[in-house]
């Protein structure tokens, strides 16, 4: 286990338009405000088509399955970290039947409204990824 403590210095709020790619949009955002490190606080809206990646193994190397989905789809919750100037999230959606939760990829377009704030770090260098012995990209307070 790896721990460390940070200050939220700014926070910054995204309105997302019908038809933005949910993943990209977010990148656009910090790549223009240099977010290095950072957190989404909140993050909800509506998506008419999905795209979520996860893992079906439990070794080495993780055998991965990419789900899409058509439809109007709820955004019940957007998690993620931003450490170096890269996000890695999670989606929650659900339609009328079910919840479908997986990692955020390219294709997740907004339907109606998408609403994300993220939290930017104090210090910008405070979270970077290091790859173990797996391969895996672990993340590292520093």
């Amino acid at each position: 286990m790896r721990t460390g403590k940070g200050k939220i210095r700014e926070t910054v709020v995204v309105s997302l338009d019908k038809g933005e790619d949910l993943l990209a949009s977010l990148e656009d955002v910090i790549a223009e405000y240099e977010i290095e490190s950072g957190v989404i606080l909140s993050g909800y809206g509506t998506v008419d088509r999905s795209t979520l990646h996860m893992v079906t193994t439990t070794g080495f190397p993780p055998e991965e399955y990419f789900d899409k989905k058509e439809g109007p789809l709820e955004v019940i919750s957007l998690d993620g970290i931003i450490a170096e100037g890269k996000l890695h999230a999670h989606i929650t959606l659900s339609d009328t039947e079910q919840a479908y939760g997986g990692h955020l990829e390219p294709g997740c377009r907004i339907l109606y409204l998408g609403e994300v704030v993220i939290g930017v770090f104090g210090n910008d260098s405070l979270l970077t990824r290091k790859e173990n012995e797996h391969g895996i990209p672990e993340l590292h307070i520093n």
